[in-house]
């Protein structure tokens, strides 16, 4: 079996891993601000509904 030679230096690598690494954590911390988002929507929805106003429609909303 032969050994196939890495074209990419392990400089090279290191430098890959680690942008990809903080691409993971950057998509990670958004993937939860998108859950914290998604919980706050739902919230103002539930008080919108309990004022009898509907978050669905516009022209519900008082002037």
């Amino acid at each position: 079996m032969t050994v196939m030679k890495c074209k990419y230096s392990d400089e090279y690598i290191e430098r890959t891993v680690r942008h990809y690494g903080r691409m993971a954590a950057e998509i990670d911390q958004l993937r939860i601000a998108n859950t914290i988002y998604k919980c706050q929507v739902e919230r103002l929805e539930k008080k919108l509904l309990s004022l009898g106003i509907d978050p669905t429609h516009w022209q519900s909303f008082p002037c």
